[in-house]
């Protein structure tokens, strides 16, 4: 692969080793043109998902292309160094995959909680409609989308917290459905409830976007501080024996 450097699209090698390691690295994350977000968003009204697999052998601006498939709803694969007899079957495997998996096409979701609580953010490859409406030209088994909850009200109503999420969806018989899925979250005060309830992978996963979101709003060295402090709390929590609500 090599970066497009005509038209509209056209990226400029952003490499510098002297910004590595200070505040100004951040810039270096962020796309500098529109013009990628501007034709996902386009795309994505047009109920059209961007699949993007880069062979780089040199320096490419995925920060930028990766807009594309980021607010499309789709995928995003790079093999650096490409080797055809080492990375040959997992390409070939990840495509025919892709290409022959069930997917819901034209798909909207949203997602709702009980009362007491509300979303505060998303997490995922989508774009978002108005407040709270994810749109996804395409949505297959591997579509992972996550959000924060936070409290509204100090004591909660009831004792579970409910969420559910509704996908509006056209099938590839050309058939509009609607899929609900409804969990309800029970709520405990004992703290090792609480920490042997928690999916290890999930949570590392959760918070590993929750840091790159702060880092992109702010800085690197933010969300350093943010995984580290949440790091610190959970085993806190966990040894401290305390209640927690």
């Amino acid at each position: 692969s090599i970066m497009p450097n005509l038209g509209d699209g056209a990226l400029r090698p952003r490499e510098n080793q002297a910004m590595m390691g200070t505040p100004a690295e951040i810039k270096l994350l962020k796309p500098d043109v529109p013009w990628y977000k501007d034709t996902a968003v386009e795309f994505s009204r047009q109920q059209i998902s961007v699949d993007m697999y880069l062979f780089p052998y040199q320096y490419m601006d995925v920060s930028a292309l990766s807009e594309l498939p980021k607010f499309t709803a789709g995928t995003l694969c790079s093999y650096v160094g490409f080797n055809p007899e080492k990375d040959g079957p997992r390409f070939e495997s990840q495509l025919h995959k892709r290409l022959t998996q069930k997917t819901a096409f034209e798909a909207v979701m949203r997602i709702r909680c009980t009362k007491g609580m509300r979303i505060t953010n998303f997490y995922g490859n989508f774009f978002i409609r108005g407040t709270d409406l994810l749109a996804l030209p395409n949505c297959t088994s591997d579509s992972v989308f996550a959000f924060d909850l936070a409290h509204d009200e100090t004591n909660m109503p009831s004792a579970v917290v409910t969420v559910q999420a509704a996908l509006l969806y056209t099938s590839s018989e050309g058939q509009r459905r609607i899929r609900v899925m409804t969990q309800a979250l029970p709520i405990t005060n004992s703290t090792s409830e609480l920490i042997a309830s928690i999916d290890t992978d999930t949570v590392c996963n959760l918070m590993s976007k929750q840091a790159l979101d702060l880092a992109f709003k702010t800085t690197l060295d933010n969300a350093r501080m943010r995984l580290q402090q949440t790091c610190v709390d959970i085993i806190r929590t966990s040894k401290g024996g305390r209640s927690v609500s």
